[in-house]
């Protein structure tokens, strides 16, 4: 057996999921023990990502990012924060006050010094994990397990009518959709961006941009002045329609588009104050895509008169125009607040509902995404519900996603290769022989970016595809338009393969999400093979839809070198959660994905010859459809995530006992299945004592592990803390 079976590898993170893996790990470690199992935690969060860059701690993402590259490696991949600036100056803060000697961000660089500061700072904004440890495509579903439970007790959905005037509102032109050129490198070739202005002087935005054969290479531009245009009109038809109003971006992850974007949304919004005191707010470095949160905290530097005077023109504002919709009625933080309303979740919703909040309950909405390559398609989506009203999770089948992501595939890629033009003029990708691969004119600070699709990332979508599409006889849809230059070149690839199943068609977006939609009402299930942005809008909407949750999806990414990377639930209820948890003591995060992505990992240690991993793969999953039955789910008024580990300890400890494929197995834990089945009321009472009680901890993103289980556990009384301990960590 190759040493690389009997490890995983788990990415340590930060927030309420670091939070529940200090409560999770030490159980599961009992179980992992017994099959000869290890785990390896390699520290991905904010805070060692930040302090790695000025060589102050150990770099965890490029560690693991060697080992997904590896045949045998075997990685559980749990969600980590998305910074945006806001947070990454927070993280940056309070490492300083912690003692790390780490310069402050320059907003605003004054010399080279400060650029190569900034640069590696921006280094670490936005989704900087994903693209290095995807290493592979992606397949996402919903467990039966889950699935069966919403059909036993279907969640609530929103009322659609015809009647609604919910919708979503888009340009007509001049964004991405409108611009894209597309093409196929024929040879392997380093390229760069090149900004040529109107006197035709040259200045090189980008260099050393490698670019392999046959890969898939998009050029496309969103013209600002356009967008700008655009947002203030629809800002205006929100309140003369009496319509909330939402801005709907990725700008956690896409920060150097969607981030740029939600700033120019704040700036229409805003638009008479910013046109005031843009000077003032210059010399308080105040960048809109940071937040009007932001702006508000920085204001109060100014002196009391000032600052009342600017205050007040944004109240008068806020009442005058058509009101935010909130993020969070909860904490008063509305869409504009801070960029953390992200699109695939706020979408999911509003769809599931058919309203966003307000300060006077759900209202009707005009949705903002002005990029047309994902808004028409989720009109679509809302088109369906006004003519047949809301799904009934009861009867609704699924839809799988097969995402094509491998190698940084397509605009989640394009974080490194996208430039703000500088004025006006045009901006060319050219290659290393002079050849122009693309070319577009500009004005100032337009947003141009290139993406990159391998070959071998969408040869192996389209193999991995077309297999699960035979092994289960789903209806399996290729989300591609013709009409779009980059699907264009990828339908040129799956046009040369032979004999596709007959039960695959390819549609574009619209007519894909309308038959999904047609084919789920009906009970039927679906695999929706997708690019990389439509993978990651669809895993929230369609789970949203089905059970009500994007974290109990089993999420899995087999590398194309033949490891297996499982992710777990996703990370959008973070922040909430983990305030929570450090106010009351009550931790309320679900680890049904977490579960799903230990089941998925241990199969495949057993398919490498792991038979005792075989085993605990089996008898988790028994355990968690026991969970799930028996309602031993963290939610607002119910069990909190120790318990809910508890829980699954116990069922599965009592499975393993059960059985006899592994007699050594079936011995380990006959004495454990005792104990747990004897004090496991005990134990759950004491953790029902802690609530209330405000937990202590150093920081928000500097927390270590052993603090962490110092605040989960050490509220115990000694007696407790030792029979838990006993009980579950052996």
């Amino acid at each position: 057996m190759l040493k690389e079976t009997n490890i995983i590898h788990v990415s340590k993170v930060d927030e309420t999921p670091a939070a529940a893996a200090a409560s999770l790990l030490p159980m599961l470690e009992i179980f992992l023990n017994k099959a000869g199992i290890t785990i390896k935690e390699h520290d991905i969060s904010l805070a060692t990502r930040i302090l790695a860059s000025f060589g102050l701690a150990k770099d965890g993402l490029a560690e693991l990012g060697k080992i997904v590259k590896q045949k045998n490696a075997a990685i559980i991949k749990m969600p980590n924060i998305s910074a945006t600036l806001p947070q990454l100056k927070d993280a940056i803060k309070e490492l300083q006050e912690s003692g790390f000697d780490i310069p402050k961000y320059p907003e605003s660089p004054k010399n080279n010094k400060e650029k190569e500061i900034k640069e590696k700072y921006d280094a670490v904004l936005g989704s900087v994990a994903n693209p290095v440890l995807r290493q592979g495509n992606s397949i996402r579903f919903v467990p039966e397990s889950v699935k069966n439970e919403a059909r036993r007790n279907p969640h609530k959905m929103g009322k659609w009518t015809a009647q609604s005037k919910t919708r979503i509102s888009h340009m007509d032109k001049d964004d991405f959709a409108g611009t894209e050129i597309s093409s196929t490198i024929n040879n392997a070739v380093t390229a760069k961006i090149e900004f040529i202005d109107i006197d035709g002087n040259v200045t090189i935005l980008k260099d050393n941009i490698e670019l392999k054969k046959d890969s898939i290479i998009d050029a496309a531009i969103m013209k600002r002045a356009s967008l700008r245009k655009f947002l203030e009109e629809q800002i205006k038809q929100a309140k003369k329609e009496d319509l909330l109003l939402s801005f709907h971006y990725k700008a956690t992850m896409m920060v150097k588009t969607d981030g740029v974007f939600f700033g120019d949304s704040v700036k229409a919004y805003f638009k008479e104050l910013f046109d005031k005191y843009q000077d003032i707010f210059n010399k308080l470095n105040i960048n809109p895509s940071s937040g009007m949160n932001s702006l508000r905290e920085k204001i109060q530097n100014l002196a009391p008169d000032k600052y009342k005077e600017i205050n007040g023109l944004i109240e008068k504002i806020t009442k005058e125009e058509a009101e935010i919709a909130f993020i969070n009625p909860k904490d008063g933080k509305r869409n504009l607040d801070d960029p953390s309303l992200i699109i695939d979740i706020s979408m999911a919703n509003l769809i599931r509902w058919s309203t966003m909040p307000s300060s006077t309950g759900e209202r009707e909405t005009l949705a903002i995404i002005p990029d047309r390559t994902f808004a028409t398609t989720y009109q679509i989506a809302i088109d369906d519900m006004k003519e047949n009203g809301s799904l009934n999770p009861a009867i609704i089948g699924s839809v799988e996603n097969i995402g094509l992501m491998a190698e940084k595939a397509e605009e989640y890629g394009s974080k490194p290769t996208t430039v703000i033009s500088p004025s006006e003029g045009k901006i060319r990708t050219i290659d290393e022989n002079g050849d122009v691969i693309s070319t577009h004119k500009v004005n100032k600070e337009d947003v141009y970016r290139i993406c990159r699709t391998t070959r071998a990332a969408i040869d192996n979508w389209i193999e991995t595809t077309i297999k699960r599409s035979k092994d289960s006889d789903k209806l399996t849809i290729f989300w591609l338009d013709e009409e779009r230059p980059h699907d264009r070149e990828i339908l040129k690839i799956i046009n040369s393969y032979d004999n596709l199943p007959s039960n695959i068609k390819i549609l574009p977006p619209e007519k894909a999400m309308k038959l999904t939609l047609q084919e789920i009402r009906a009970g039927n299930n679906v695999i929706a093979a997708t690019g990389n942005v439509w993978r990651d809008y669809l895993t929230d909407l369609f789970p949203i839809l089905e059970v009500a949750s994007n974290a109990k999806m089993t999420s899995l990414v087999p590398m194309l070198n033949g490891g297996l990377m499982a992710e777990t639930g996703a990370g959008g209820t973070a922040v909430d959660l983990y305030k929570t948890f450090v106010a009351t003591n009550r931790l309320k995060w679900d680890s049904i994905g977490d579960f799903t992505a230990v089941s998925e990992i241990l199969k495949e240690l057993g398919r490498r010859g792991n038979n005792k991993a075989s085993i605990l793969a089996t008898t988790l999953d028994k355990a968690l459809d026991n969970l799930i039955k028996n309602g031993e789910v963290p939610s607002q008024s119910g069990i909190d995530t120790r318990e809910h580990h508890l829980r699954l300890a116990q069922h599965w400890i009592n499975f393993l006992a059960q059985q006899d494929d592994d007699i050594e197995l079936k011995e380990a834990f006959l004495t454990l299945s005792k104990n747990i089945n004897q004090k496991i009321d005990k134990i759950s009472e004491e953790i029902n004592k802690l609530e209330g009680q405000k937990v202590e901890l150093d920081g928000y993103y500097n927390v270590s592990r052993n603090e962490m289980e110092k605040a989960l556990f050490d509220l115990f009384n000694e007696d407790i803390k030792n029979l838990y301990q006993k009980v579950i960590i052996g």
